[in-house]
């Protein structure tokens, strides 16, 4: 057996085990978060752009890392085959955005109703975190799996990847004052962050793939969507070893109970915007499938990243993201169930 089929069977054993893979992240975590917790302290330094400062950090390695291999995922031929998809691309790019936007802002009005709304403001803030990122990677191989269009998967990653510097501010402040850690970040400061870690990595990795790389994508590819796994797995834990001890060490069942029902409700929000855009745009199922799991899947190594950077010591803000890391995962795997019955 050759090393590279040897990746490609390793690869394919963590995608299909991606669930289980995660809750064991969550495990370690909580059973030796030593080495996660000097993971996520592990930093190269730090440099002052435009008034922000930003921390090359080991997590923010990595995420960059990922999204590199992610943009070596995309070549030109896929970009240019996005104009046959011009409807379904732009119901995806619309609904990512005003779908987040949508729930964040009725979560914000919700919490004013509450008995004690600044004990909801830490999961509020975590939620508009994780509902404003850019589509994940990940799907793309979900979308994969439910014989979706692959070209628009890539391309929904890469104009919401793209565009993420303009609409995740303003997802992020439509959380308005029921989000009162967001008081300290400014919107400048979330773009730089996105424009640095995020937008970056993905448009190196675009451009190398075009220029230098070409065909050879194919014999790198097992090799690159297996580190990527293993990227994710290792941001999942560091970040999680870093707040999960301190949040099981004195449980508040009432903000677990708070922060795992937002998540499941973002989750039915954004997989239920993908099946409802599909219908009303009456779309082909091979587009179905990709813009449900486009809509679904959220960039959780950019939002744990970006929570980690910003609001190092609030664990509770992180909580509802640690939650859509999972639930995700369990919502897609419900979709292509579904979906697959329906063909």
């Amino acid at each position: 057996m050759t090393p590279l089929v040897l990746v490609r069977k390793a690869f394919r054993l963590l995608h299909e085990n991606l669930l289980a893979l995660i809750v064991a992240a969550y495990f370690c975590a909580l059973v030796i978060p030593g080495p996660g917790v000097r993971m996520a302290g592990f930093s190269l330094g730090a440099a002052q752009i435009g008034g922000s400062t930003i921390v090359f950090s080991l997590s923010a390695l990595m995420l960059a890392s990922f999204l590199f291999n992610a943009g070596l995922g995309v070549s030109l031929a896929d970009v240019a085959r996005l104009d046959d998809y011009v409807k379904p691309l732009l119901a995806g790019v619309v609904g990512n955005t005003l779908a987040p936007l949508g729930y964040v802002t009725a979560l914000s009005l919700a919490a004013r109703l509450a008995s004690d709304p600044a004990q909801l403001s830490y999961i509020i803030t975590g939620v508009a975190i994780v509902a404003s990122m850019p589509i994940a990677g990940s799907s793309t191989a979900w979308s994969q799996n439910s014989n979706g269009n692959l070209a628009l998967s890539l391309g929904l990653v890469l104009l919401t990847t793209l565009l993420s510097p303009f609409t995740t501010p303003l997802v992020l402040g439509s959380a308005g004052d029921a989000a009162a850690p967001f008081q300290g970040v400014n919107a400048t400061a979330v773009r730089i962050f996105l424009l640095a870690w995020v937008v970056a990595p993905s448009l190196l990795g675009l451009l190398l793939r075009a220029l230098f790389v070409g065909a050879r994508y194919q014999r790198l590819a097992p090799s690159l969507k297996l580190a990527n796994t293993v990227a994710l797995m290792l941001i999942v834990y560091s970040n999680a070893a870093l707040y999960l001890p301190a949040l099981i060490a004195n449980p508040d069942t009432a903000c677990l109970m708070t922060a795992f029902g937002a998540a499941t409700l973002l989750g039915c929000v954004m997989f239920g915007a993908g099946f409802a855009l599909s219908r009303y745009f009456a779309l082909r199922p091979a587009e179905s499938a990709s813009l449900v799991f486009g809509l679904g899947m959220s960039n959780n190594g950019s939002s744990l990243v970006f929570a980690s950077t910003a609001f190092p010591d609030q664990p509770r803000i992180v909580l509802p993201i640690l939650f859509y890391v999972l639930v995700q995962h369990v919502a897609a795997a419900l979709a292509d169930k579904f979906i697959s019955r329906r063909r």
